[in-house]
């Protein structure tokens, strides 16, 4: 009985039997299946290996969107292989500076305001303001 071409090993047109499939060659993969299956039957073990692999090369987001597969699923089986270690994560801003284009006053009065529940604010102003008002406003408080 012959295999389906989506469940048959990738062939590498490189020669190169350690490389791994591209995301264009499993998205083939994913859509012969997917032509050929019965309504309702569970992905092949070996085209959630083939994604997996992809994901050493491609964020999980952008494969699973790609394959159409969900992206939780491909998450816990590329974390599964420990394969998120090695996955680069943008580092987490600290700070963001908004100007919006205006120009630089002196700073009369610096406020920060922190909660557990909506974090930390500080804003500096060059004009008069109600800190009572500002506050209300970032804690949602109504009068």
């Amino acid at each position: 009985m012959e295999q389906l071409p989506a469940l048959k090993p990738a062939t590498n047109t490189t020669n190169n039997p350690t490389s791994r499939p591209t995301l264009e060659e499993v998205s083939r993969r994913f859509e012969t299946w997917r032509r050929g299956r019965k309504h309702g039957s569970r992905i092949p073990k070996c085209l959630w290996k083939a994604a997996v692999e992809v994901c050493a090369e491609h964020r999980v987001w952008q494969v699973s969107k790609v394959l159409g597969l969900s992206y939780n699923d491909l998450k816990r089986r590329v974390v599964g292989t420990g394969q998120m270690e090695k996955i680069p994560t943008p580092a987490k801003a600290d700070f963001v500076e908004v100007s919006m284009g205006l120009r630089t006053l002196p700073v009369l009065c610096s406020v920060e305001i922190e909660s557990a529940a909506y974090g930390k604010l500080k804003m500096s102003f060059a004009r008069e303001f109600d800190p009572v008002e500002l506050a209300r406003v970032f804690f949602g408080v109504r009068r």
